[in-house]
C-alpha cells in the first residue's frame, strides 16, 4: 500500500514517538545517562506535540492510513492531550526520582512512559478491532512496570501484581468478545460492523460487546470493575499515576467512543441500558467511597470512577440521539480538558510537596494548616479541588453544565439526577480537604518554609498554568468552545 505525503504528515506524531523510543533503547544499551534520557524523552514528545498541532490545522479531512488507523480531527485533538500529559509525567518523574533514591536505575521509567504514550496515540486513531486491542495492550503493558517502579516500596510491587493479573483476565474477555463479534458479523473493521449491525439482530453481537465492556470497564475503573483502583492509586508513584489516571483512561474512553459511533452500535437499546446502569452506579458509589477516604490518592482514585461516569452520560446521549453527537463530543471534550488541568495540577502539587518534612505525604491530615506555611501552593490546590467539584467560575463547572445540558437534550433524566447528587457529595469531600488546608497549627510542617516557590520550578510553572486556564476558561469559556467547534 502506497502512503502519500499527506498521509505521512498525518502519521508523523506516531512516527516521532516510535523513533524516540528506538533512540532511548539505543541510548540505554550504550550508556546510562539520566539527563540525556530526560532531554531525549521530553524533546521527542515535544516534537510530536508540535507536529500534532500542525496536522490539526492543516489536515482538514479524514485520512485512512491503513484499514487499521483512521486519522481525523478528533483523534488528533486527543493525541495532543495524551502527549501533553506524557510530557508532564516525564517532568514530574525527574523530581520524584531525585527524592526516591532510584536515580541509578531510572532510565527505563521514561522508556515505559513513551511506550505507553505510543499505545494511547495508536488507540485514539483506531478504526478496527485489531488496532483497538493492540492499542489497549500497548498502553497497558508498560503500566505494569510503571506501577511497580519503586524498588524501595513493597506495596508498589503488590499493586503492580494485582493490576497485572486483573488486566490479563480482562484482556481475555476482550479477545473473546472480539471473536464473537467477528463470528456474528464477519467483520473486524468499524465500518464493516456498522453495515451488519443495521440488518442483524443477533444476541451474539451484544454478548461480544458486553465481554469487551468488561475489559474497558476495568481499565476505566467503572463499577463493578473498580476494586483495583484505590490500592493501585495509593501505591503508585505520582508521575506514573499522572499518566495512568489521565492519559491512559482518556485514550481508552475515546477509543470506546469512536468504536460505538463508527460501528453504529448506538442503535442497540440493550447496550444503552447497560451503559446507563454502569453510569449510575459508578457515579454514586465512586462519590460515596471517596467521601470516606483519608488518603488523597485513594480519594482521587474513587473520584475518578465518578468523573468517568459523568463522561459516559455524553456517550449515552450521542448513542440515543445520533444528531447530538457533535454536542456530545463538545461536552465530553470540555469535561476532559477540565479533568486534565485539575488532575495534572494536583499531581504536580504532590510532587512539589515532596520537599515537606512529613512521613506520610499522601494523608490528608498531614496537610493541616498548609496555607499558613505555604499559601501560594495552597491557593493553587484549592483552585484544582474547586474545579473538580464543579464550583462556578471554574472550568469544571462549565464541563458539568455541558454534560447536564446534553443529558437533558437526550432525556436522560435519571442520569442527570445522579450527576447532580454525585456532585453534591463530591462537594462535601473536596471542601473537607480545603478546610483542612486552612486550619491553623500543624507541627508536621516544621518551622521553616523550605519549599521552592512554584514559579521557580517546571512543576511549579505547570501548576500555575493549570490554575490559570481553569479560571480563565471557567470565567470566559467561549474561546475554548470556539476552538472545539472549529475542530468538529
Amino acid at each position: 500500500m502506497l502512503i502519500s505525503y499527506q498521509n505521512l504528515i498525518a502519521f508523523s506524531p506516531l512516527l516521532i514517538i516510535g523513533l524516540t523510543i528506538v533512540l532511548l533503547l539505543l541510548h540505554i544499551a550504550w550508556k546510562r545517562y539520566t539527563s540525556c534520557v530526560v532531554i531525549t524523552s521530553i524533546g521527542g514528545l515535544s516534537i510530536a506535540l508540535l507536529l500534532a498541532w500542525f496536522v490539526l490545522y492543516h489536515v482538514k479531512k479524514i485520512i485512512d492510513i491503513t484499514p487499521l488507523i483512521r486519522i481525523d480531527n478528533i483523534s488528533i485533538l486527543y493525541t495532543l492531550f495524551i502527549i501533553t500529559v506524557a510530557i508532564t509525567s516525564c517532568i514530574q518523574a525527574y523530581t520524584w526520582i531525585k527524592h526516591s533514591g532510584i536515580r541509578q536505575q531510572s532510565e527505563e521509567f521514561y522508556l515505559l512512559i513513551l511506550i505507553a504514550t505510543l499505545g494511547g496515540v495508536f488507540l485514539v486513531n483506531a478504526n478496527h478491532l485489531v488496532s483497538l486491542f493492540i492499542g489497549i495492550e500497548l498502553l497497558s503493558l508498560p503500566l505494569f512496570g510503571l506501577i511497580g517502579y519503586h524498588p524501595q516500596n513493597d506495596r508498589s510491587l503488590e499493586a503492580s501484581i494485582k493490576y497485572t493479573l486483573l488486566s490479563v483476565v480482562s484482556s481475555s474477555f476482550m479477545l473473546f468478545g472480539i471473536a464473537l463479534i467477528y463470528l456474528d458479523t464477519g467483520h473486524l473493521s468499524f465500518s464493516g460492523i456498522s453495515r451488519e449491525v443495521i440488518v442483524l439482530h443477533s444476541p451474539l453481537l451484544l454478548i461480544g460487546v458486553g465481554l469487551m465492556m468488561v475489559c474497558v470497564g476495568f481499565k476505566l475503573s467503572w463499577v463493578p470493575f473498580h476494586f483495583w483502583t484505590p490500592d493501585v492509586y495509593q501505591c503508585t508513584s505520582t508521575p506514573a499515576l499522572t499518566f495512568l489516571s489521565i492519559a491512559s483512561k482518556i485514550a481508552i474512553f475515546i477509543g470506546l467512543f469512536r468504536f460505538f459511533l463508527y460501528s453504529s452500535l448506538y442503535e442497540k437499546e440493550m447496550l444503552r441500558l447497560l451503559l446507563s446502569i454502569i453510569t449510575f452506579i459508578s457515579i454514586i458509589i465512586g462519590n460515596i467511597m471517596a467521601f470516606k477516604q483519608t488518603n488523597i490518592k485513594r480519594l482521587l482514585g474513587y473520584s475518578s470512577i465518578a468523573h468517568f461516569g459523568y463522561l459516559l452520560i455524553g456517550l449515552i446521549a450521542a448513542m440515543k440521539i445520533p444528531k447530538l453527537d457533535t454536542l456530545a463530543f463538545e461536552a465530553i471534550s470540555i469535561y476532559v480538558i477540565s479533568y486534565i488541568f485539575s488532575n495534572v495540577g494536583i499531581f504536580s502539587i504532590l510532587i512539589l510537596l515532596l520537599e515537606l518534612p512529613m512521613k506520610e505525604k499522601d494523608r490528608i491530615d498531614t496537610y493541616k494548616g498548609l496555607f499558613w506555611k505555604y499559601p501560594r501552593v495552597t491557593i493553587l490546590l484549592t483552585v484544582m479541588l474547586l474545579s473538580l467539584s464543579g464550583i462556578p467560575m471554574t472550568l469544571g463547572f462549565i464541563g458539568k453544565v455541558y454534560t447536564i445540558i446534553i443529558g437533558i437534550h437526550a432525556g436522560l433524566w435519571w442520569l442527570v439526577g445522579s450527576l447532580i447528587v454525585g456532585s453534591l457529595i463530591s462537594l462535601l469531600y473536596y471542601l473537607r480537604i480545603i478546610i483542612i488546608l486552612y486550619l491553623r497549627d500543624n507541627t508536621q510542617l516544621g518551622k521553616n518554609n523550605i519549599i521552592t516557590l512554584p514559579s521557580y520550578t517546571i512543576n511549579g510553572f505547570t501548576v500555575i498554568l493549570c490554575a490559570f486556564f481553569i479560571i480563565i476558561f471557567g470565567c470566559y469559556p467561549q474561546s475554548l468552545i470556539d476552538f472545539i467547534h472549529g475542530i468538529i
